[in-house]
């Protein structure tokens, strides 16, 4: 029986298809998250940071480590702005939410923000994940994919 912690992320799997059923842990250097096996990866670079961009079936996944990472602050455009303090592999996160009504199709927003996770000659590195998609139901179930986030390499 599932428990009521992983009803979000059913509700993203089968909004997904079938075939996101699986979850895998992928490595995208320097840490880990488990993503539905259909998202693929669909860009990688960055010139001053590691970010990427894992997409499929109505999902969108960025993530930047680097100096100038994200801080997800508020924008304009944006509505249902909320955002909490969360614990994720042991450290301080921000975990925000936000809706876009325009352009339509409406699209709702979760992003994660972990300041000041490494420290580099240039200065202290940040990381932002940020999920999108246009499903309703896109926002609890991708807190629920973020919150695996998981700092340095993947697990055996």
């Amino acid at each position: 029986m599932a428990s009521i912690g992983a009803a979000p992320l059913l509700a993203l799997l089968l909004c997904l298809g079938t075939s996101a059923m699986a979850q895998t842990r992928r490595d995208l250097g320097g840490f880990s998250i488990e993503l539905p096996a259909a998202l693929a990866l669909q860009a990688r670079g960055g010139i001053d940071s590691h970010s990427g961009r894992w997409v499929g079936d109505g999902l969108q996944l960025d993530y930047d480590l680097g100096l100038y990472a994200d801080p997800l602050l508020a924008r304009e455009g944006i509505s249902a702005r909320l955002e909490r303090a969360v614990i994720v592999d042991g450290r301080p996160a921000r975990l925000v939410h936000w809706r876009l009504d325009q352009p339509a199709p409406r699209r709702y927003f979760v992003g994660l923000h972990l300041a000041q996770i490494h420290m580099s000659s240039a200065g202290p590195l940040h990381l932002t994940l940020l999920a999108h998609g246009t499903d309703p139901t896109t926002p609890k179930a991708a807190e629920a994919m973020l919150l695996t986030l998981r700092l340095g390499a993947p697990p055996p």
